[in-house]
C-alpha cells in the first residue's frame, strides 16, 4: 500500500503529460456515418409507411362513399316510389273520402310492412296527420321541419300528399 502511494502521483504526472489522442478524420466520418444512416433509414421507412397507410386510409373512404352513395340512392328510389303508389292511391279523392276509406288504409299498413319503411303517414296542407296505416305517433301538427316545406311538392310523403290534396 506504501508502493502505490508513491506511484500515485507519478502515475498522475505521466498521464497529464501524455498528448491527448483525438480521432482522425476518417474515424469521424465513421462515426458520423453509424450515426446518420440509421436514423436516415428510420426516416424513410417512417415515411414510406405514412404514405402507405394514407393510400389505404384513401381507398376505404373512397369505398365507404360508394357504399353511402349507393344506400342514399336506393333509400331516395324506395321513397320516390312509395310516394308515388300513395300519390297514385289518393289522387281525386277528398280528405273526408280518404280518412274513412278503408282500402287507403289497408295499403298504407302495408306500406308500413316493408323493411325499408318505418312508418308511413299522409298529413293536409296544415301538417296534420290525417291518415296513416298504423295510429300516428305525432299529435297536433308534424315537426317543425316538415311544417317548415314549402306547399308544393316535396321529397316527403306528407308534404307531397298535403300538397297535392291541398292543389285540388
Amino acid at each position: 500500500m506504501v508502493g502505490d502511494a508513491a506511484n500515485s502521483p507519478r502515475r498522475a504526472e505521466a498521464i497529464q503529460g501524455r498528448p491527448r489522442r483525438r480521432l482522425t478524420w476518417p474515424l469521424r466520418g465513421l462515426l458520423a456515418a453509424s450515426l446518420a444512416v440509421p436514423l436516415l433509414l428510420l426516416a424513410i421507412a417512417a415515411w414510406q409507411n405514412f404514405r402507405l397507410i394514407q393510400r389505404q386510409a384513401e381507398e376505404r373512404v373512397m369505398i365507404e362513399a360508394g357504399q353511402l352513395r349507393q344506400h342514399a340512392l336506393s333509400t331516395l328510389q324506395t321513397y320516390a316510389i312509395a310516394l308515388a303508389w300513395i300519390d297514385a292511391r289518393t289522387r281525386g279523392l277528398a280528405w273526408e273520402r280518404i280518412e274513412q276509406d278503408a282500402e287507403v288504409h289497408r295499403f298504407l299498413s302495408d306500406l308500413d310492412t316493408l323493411p325499408q319503411i318505418d312508418e308511413v303517414w299522409v298529413a293536409d296542407a296544415a301538417g296534420r296527420p290525417r291518415v296513416s296505416g298504423a295510429p300516428p305517433r305525432y299529435r297536433g301538427s308534424m315537426s317543425p321541419i316538415a311544417t317548415a316545406l314549402p306547399s308544393k311538392k316535396s321529397v316527403t310523403s306528407a308534404s307531397l300528399s298535403a300538397a297535392s290534396r291541398s292543389a285540388r
